[in-house]
């Protein structure tokens, strides 16, 4: 992560590619508030658009990023407790994607017109996937009619 303050604004591009690699392969959300999110906070004010661009496109991608594609070996052979460190189902609240928000919401006002509009767009996904996360919780959820709740009352 040290490189991605490297004069060299496409050394930075790649180690960004990289750790965006580690983030979609699955990584702790400790790793994620303690030093993915403040370093994705600074690439997001770098002076090259490039990187401000890449940054977007990187922290829409984990805001929008479900789970691994698969589990790693080495978590398969993992006791339980480490193996539930790895990020989270959609359902469950994580605390990263709130910290990711506004760097998006920054990227909005940026500059360069184009990258403003790629990050609505990127907000607008984000927002999506969110409301079609949280329907779906609340499909998921048992209803009960009041009828029902009688009836169990009576048992």
């Amino acid at each position: 992560v040290p490189n991605l303050s490297h004069r060299h604004s496409a050394v930075r591009t790649a180690v960004l590619k990289a750790v965006d690699a580690v983030v979609l392969a699955g990584t702790t959300e400790a790793v994620m508030l303690d030093t993915v999110v403040p370093a994705a906070r600074t690439l997001v004010f770098d002076h090259t658009p490039a990187v401000r661009e890449a940054a977007g496109a990187a922290v829409a991608r984990w805001m929008l990023h479900k789970e691994p594609p698969s589990a790693p070996p080495a978590a398969a052979a993992a006791p339980a407790s480490q193996a539930s460190k790895s990020l989270p189902a959609p359902a469950e609240v994580l605390a990263y994607p709130a910290r990711l928000l506004p760097l998006l919401m920054l990227l909005v006002t940026d500059e360069t017109a184009a990258l403003g509009q790629k990050a609505l767009a990127w907000l607008e996904d984000v927002g999506a996937q969110f409301v079609a996360r949280r329907s779906a919780a609340a499909a998921e959820e048992p209803t009960s009619s009041a009828a029902e709740a009688i009836e169990d009352m009576s048992v």
